[in-house]
C-alpha cells in the first residue's frame, strides 16, 4: 500500500523493523511506537528493548542503547527523521523528531491537499459492511441512529485506507414482528370507522401507525371493513412495512448514511437460499433431529450449546436465515464481513461464528461489532425510545432539533461497547464544551484568516506553498501542531484497524486544542512576509487535515459559523 503523503511514524517503524532485525532476527514482538506520558520526553517511544532484552541476554537499556547507535547512522532516520534518540529508565527509547522532518511532512499535505493520508492498495480488500438493519416496524430511533453513524463512519473510513467498501441493509420484513405489525395497522383503520379495537401488549402503538391506517382509509374508503381476516392482516402487513421502509431511506439519506444494496428477507426466504443452505450443513455432519426439531451443533464449534433452526410446528428461527444469509454474502467474493449489532445480541456473537466455521470460511473473516445503546437526555430529563409503546425521540426528530452535524458527531465520540449518553442540550452549544463546535470552528477560523488577509495586508499574496520558507515554523505551540498533523495518516489507520471511529474524533480534538493554543500565542498576519506566509500554510495545513477528518465522520466543514 502507499500514502499521499508518507507517516513519519511509518518511517520510523519501519527504521526501527529494519535495525530490530539485524539485531535479534526476524522473530519480532509486536512493535509499538506510544507517545510518552510526560512533557521532555520525546515525540514517540517504544518499549521494543524491553522485549527483546531477555533472548539477547542483556539488559532492556543496553539493547537500546545499541538500536539507538544503530538507528542513528542510518542517513535515512538521522537527521532526516530524528532529531536525537534518549535511552530513559527501564530501557524504554524516546524520540524526538527533528523540527525539519515535520516541516518537510507539513510540505507533503500542502502538496497532497485532500489526498495527505489516503491509501492505494495494489488489491484492495472487499469488505461489505452489514449495519442498522432495523425491523421496518417503526420509525429509525436514536439507537438505530448511532448503528447508522458507526457503520457509515466505518465504511468511510475503510475506504480511505485503501478497501473496497460495500454497505449493506437486511430488511427484516416478514415474520410475527412483520404481522403484529399489520394488525395494529388494520385495528387503527376499523377505530377510524367508530369501531373499538384493543392493541395486543406486544402491538405497536405509535402515532405513525394511525398515519399508516389514515392513509389506506384514504385511498381505499371502507374496502378493508368486510375482508377476511388474514387476507386483511396481509395487505396491512405488507402495506405499513413497505411505508416505513420508504420513511427511513428517506430519513437515512438525509443522516448522509447511503447503502449500496438492500436485501429483503422475505426475498431471500423465497430464494430457495435457506434450504441450500441447510443441506450443506447436514452434508457436513452439522446438523441433527432431536423431539422433531432441527438443530444445529454449534456446540462443537465453541458455542456453549446447540441451537435450533426448525422448530417441531415446522417453523424456522431466525437463526437458519441468518446463517444463509452469510453464506450467501461470502458467496459474493467480500474478504471480510463487517456485522454492527445492537447489544442484545452479544449471545448470536458465539453462534454465528460458528455457522461461518461450519460452512467452511475462515473466522477472521467474520467480524461482529456490538454497538452500545444511546441513551437521550434533555437536561436532566432521560427520554424513552420504545417503538412499542410509541413513546420515543426518532432519529428524524434529533436530526431536526440538533443537525445532522452534531447528531452524527455525538453518535460516533464514544467507544462503540461503551453506553452512550447523548445531551442534546450540549450538542447544540456554540461554545468551546461542544466538542463539535470545537473542531469545525477551527475549519472555519482558518478560512476566515485567508478571507481577511487582503483587507489586512493590502497587496500580500501568499508564495507558492512549495516556496513558503517553512523553517520559520519552530515555536513549541507550531512544531505541536506540526506533530499532530503528521499523525494523522496513523491516526486513521488506527481508527480503521480497530473498527473505532471515535478515535478521529479524539484526534481531532487534540488537533483543535493545539490550534486553537497556537493561534491564541501567535499572530498569522504580520509584518514579517515570510513568517506570514509560513503561518498560512500552516494553518492550511490544518485546514487540510480537518476537512478530511470530519468528512471520514460524515461531518461538514463550514467556511462560518
Amino acid at each position: 500500500m502507499q500514502y499521499m503523503g508518507t507517516s513519519l511514524r511509518t518511517q520510523i517503524e519501519n527504521a526501527l523493523r529494519e535495525v530490530c532485525r539485524d539485531i535479534a532476527g526476524d522473530r519480532l514482538p509486536p512493535l509499538i511506537l506510544q507517545k510518552p506520558r510526560r512533557a521532555g520526553h520525546g515525540d514517540l517511544a517504544t518499549n521494543i528493548a524491553l522485549l527483546l532484552a531477555r533472548e539477547k541476554g542483556a539488559t532492556p537499556a543496553e539493547l537500546a542503547q545499541q538500536i539507538a547507535d544503530r538507528l542513528m547512522t542510518r542517513s535515512d532516520f538521522h537527521p532526516a527523521v530524528c532529531e536525537k534518540l534518549e535511552v530513559a529508565g527501564g530501557g524504554f527509547l524516546n524520540i524526538f523528531l527533528s523540527p525539519s522532518s515535520l516541516q518537510e511532512q507539513l510540505g507533503l499535505i500542502l502538496s497532497a491537499g485532500a489526498g495527505y493520508g489516503h491509501v492505494r492498495q495494489e488489491r484492495p480488500t472487499s469488505v461489505q459492511i452489514e449495519f442498522v438493519s432495523a425491523n421496518p416496524t417503526g420509525p429509525l430511533t436514536v439507537a438505530h441512529g448511532r448503528q447508522a453513524a458507526v457503520g457509515d463512519s466505518l465504511a468511510r473510513i475503510l475506504a480511505w485506507t485503501g478497501c473496497s467498501v460495500t454497505r449493506e441493509y437486511y430488511v427484516n420484513d416478514t415474520g410475527k414482528q412483520i404481522r403484529m405489525l399489520g394488525f395494529s395497522a388494520l385495528q387503527r383503520y376499523r377505530e377510524l370507522f367508530g369501531q373499538e379495537v384493543e392493541i395486543p401488549d406486544d402491538g405497536y402503538r405509535g402515532e405513525y401507525v394511525r398515519e399508516i391506517a389514515a392513509q389506506i382509509k384514504a385511498r381505499d374508503g371502507d374496502r378493508w371493513l368486510g375482508a377476511g381476516e388474514e387476507e386483511a392482516i396481509a395487505f396491512f402487513s405488507d402495506l405499513a412495512a413497505g411505508e416505513i421502509v420508504r420513511t427511513i431511506v428517506k430519513d437515512l439519506d438525509d443522516f448522509r448514511v447511503h447503502f449500496d444494496h438492500w436485501t429483503s428477507e422475505k426475498n431471500f426466504s423465497a430464494s430457495g437460499k435457506i434450504e441450500e443452505c441447510l443441506d450443506v450443513l447436514r452434508e457436513g455432519g452439522f446438523i441433527y433431529e432431536r423431539e422433531g426439531a432441527i438443530w444445529f451443533r454449534s456446540s462443537a464449534l465453541g458455542d456453549d450449546k446447540d441451537r435450533v433452526l426448525i422448530k417441531g410446528d415446522g417453523e424456522r428461527t431466525y437463526f437458519a436465515p441468518d446463517i444463509a444469509y452469510h453464506r450467501d454474502k461470502f458467496a459474493r467474493g467480500f474478504d471480510r464481513l463487517i456485522d454492527l449489532w445492537g447489544p442484545d445480541h452479544h449471545g448470536y456473537v458465539a453462534r454465528m461464528k460458528a455457522a461461518v466455521s461450519a460452512l467452511g470460511y475462515e473466522g477472521a473473516r467474520f467480524i461482529p461489532v456490538i454497538v452500545q445503546l444511546t441513551t437521550l437526555f434533555r437536561g436532566k430529563q432521560k427520554l424513552s425510545m420504545s417503538t412499542r409503546a410509541g413513546e420515543f425521540v426518532t432519529l428524524r426528530e434529533v436530526m431536526d432539533d440538533v443537525g445532522v452535524d452534531a447528531a452524527r458527531y455525538f453518535l460516533v465520540r464514544m467507544r462503540t461497547d461503551s453506553h452512550l449518553n447523548f445531551d442534546l442540550e450540549l450538542s447544540k452549544k456554540r461554545s468551546n464544551d461542544n466538542p463539535v463546535y470545537y473542531v469545525q470552528y477551527v475549519h472555519a477560523r482558518i478560512c476566515s484568516i485567508f478571507k481577511k488577509l487582503a483587507e489586512k495586508k493590502q497587496g500580500f499574496t501568499p508564495p507558492p506553498w512549495e516556496k513558503v520558507p517553512l523553517a520559520m515554523l519552530r515555536q513549541d505551540e507550531e512544531l505541536t501542531l506540526l506533530t499532530l498533523l503528521s499523525d494523522f495518516p496513523y491516526a486513521v489507520e488506527c481508527s480503521a484497524e480497530a473498527l473505532e471511529p471515535h478515535q478521529i474524533c479524539n484526534y481531532l480534538e487534540d488537533l483543535a486544542a493545539a490550534f486553537h493554543q497556537c493561534y491564541t500565542r501567535h499572530t498569522v498576519i504580520s509584518d514579517d512576509p515570510d513568517m506570514t506566509a509560513a503561518r498560512l500554510a500552516l494553518a492550511e495545513g490544518v485546514r487540510i487535515v480537518v476537512r478530511s477528518g470530519l468528512g471520514l465522520l460524515g461531518v461538514s466543514a463550514p467556511e462560518q459559523m
